[in-house]
């Protein structure tokens, strides 16, 4: 049987924003999309992700200016990374070991090509393997309510 690899079916289109772009227009952006994350790059490598989440924990909850504060101050710089030749199975269990819903693809020269989200798993290759990793994610989270 044929290694299916991140490839096969990651999504090649992908927005991206500039470390230095502001949180109000990595959000415009991302409301105009309808996206959840946008992967930061400088010069076509990945070097952080903003997310919904950090812009409310960073920005909303504490009361920053979404309109001075750059999105190197708020970005993630902890992300899911693998090669677009890996195979399905290791872009789970990173997914698992790094509690993300996205694996952010490279090229042989680190370059950004992709990304893989925990959605598109589920859709195309295995379902199972995608509530695995969203029961790991949800396990680890302290409950709120």
């Amino acid at each position: 049987m044929k290694k299916r690899t991140i490839k096969h079916i990651m999504t090649t289109d992908v927005e991206t924003v500039s470390p230095v772009s502001t949180v109000k227009a990595a959000a415009d952006r991302m409301s105009t999309l309808n996206l959840s994350v946008l992967p930061v790059c400088q010069d076509r490598k990945i070097v952080g992700l903003v997310s919904d989440r950090e812009m409310t924990v960073h920005i909303a909850a504490v009361g920053r200016d979404s309109g001075t504060t750059l999105v190197k101050d708020i970005m993630r710089t902890q992300i899911a990374t693998l090669p677009q030749d890996d195979d399905l199975k290791a872009a789970e269990r990173l997914m698992k070991a790094m509690e993300s819903h996205w694996v952010f693809v490279t090229d042989a020269d680190r370059n950004l090509v992709g990304i893989l989200s925990l959605g598109k798993i589920a859709r195309t290759d295995n379902e199972k393997a995608a509530g695995d990793v969203v029961k790991n994610i949800s396990r680890s989270r302290k409950r709120v309510g």
